[in-house]
C-alpha cells in the first residue's frame, strides 16, 4: 500500500536536490572538475548561491507543497507560496506566507512547482510570469510538465533571463532527443523519475 508520506516525502527530497544541485552549480563544477587543470582554474568562476536568508516560493501547497515547506525548514529560508485552496491558518502551521502568483515569481530565489495539472494550471507557468523572475532564480517543477510553457522556458533560460532549472517533468513525455531544452547548460532533467526512492 502506497501511504501519503510514501509519495510526499520523495517529491519534497527531490525538490530539496535540484535546490542544492542548482544553487551550489554542481554539475558545472563537476564538469569543469572532469576538465582537469584548466578546468580546476575555472572554479573561482563558479560560485554558488548560499540559501540562508533566501526566499523560497512554493505553488501549490497541499500535500508535497506543504512537505516541501517542512523540509527546507532547517536552511532558515523565508517561504512564501501560493494556493486558492489553502487557507491562511494552515499556512502560519507552516511557518509560510500566502502571496498571489505574481507576487511569488517577483519575489522568491527559488519557485517550486508542486501543483497539481489542471484546466486551471495548464501553461500557469508562461512568458509573462516567468519574465517577473529575478535573473539570479531559479525554477523547479516537480509537478507536472503542461504547467510550464516549455517554449516560453526554453527562450527564458536560452537568453539568461533567470539562472537556471530543475525539470523532473516535461510537456511532452517521453522527451525527444531533439527537444531545445538538452541544449542548455542552465537546466538539470530527469525522466520523471526523482521521486522513486
Amino acid at each position: 500500500t502506497i501511504t501519503p508520506d510514501a509519495v510526499r516525502r520523495p517529491m519534497a527530497v527531490a525538490t530539496l536536490c535540484y535546490m542544492l544541485a542548482l544553487t551550489s552549480k554542481l554539475f558545472t563544477k563537476d564538469k569543469i572538475t572532469r576538465d582537469g587543470p584548466e578546468g580546476w582554474a575555472q572554479r573561482t568562476q563558479y560560485h554558488g548561491m548560499g540559501l540562508t536568508g533566501r526566499t523560497l516560493g512554493i505553488v501549490g501547497l497541499g500535500n508535497i507543497g506543504s512537505e516541501v515547506a517542512k523540509i527546507v525548514k532547517p536552511l532558515d529560508m523565508n517561504i512564501i507560496a501560493t494556493d486558492p485552496y489553502i487557507s491562511t491558518e494552515r499556512a502560519m502551521e507552516l511557518e509560510t506566507t500566502l502571496v498571489d502568483l505574481e507576487r511569488l515569481f517577483a519575489t522568491a530565489d527559488i519557485v517550486s512547482l508542486n501543483c497539481p495539472l489542471t484546466d486551471e494550471t495548464h501553461h500557469l507557468v508562461n512568458a509573462k510570469l516567468l519574465g517577473l523572475m529575478k535573473p539570479n532564480s531559479f525554477l523547479i517543477n516537480t509537478a507536472r510538465g503542461p504547467v510550464i510553457d516549455q517554449t516560453a522556458l526554453y527562450n527564458t533560460l536560452k537568453n539568461n533571463k533567470i539562472a537556471g532549472a530543475g525539470l523532473d517533468v516535461q510537456e511532452c513525455e517521453p522527451s525527444q532527443t531533439d527537444e531545445p531544452l538538452n541544449t542548455l547548460d542552465n537546466v538539470i532533467m530527469a525522466p520523471h523519475a526523482l521521486g522513486w526512492t
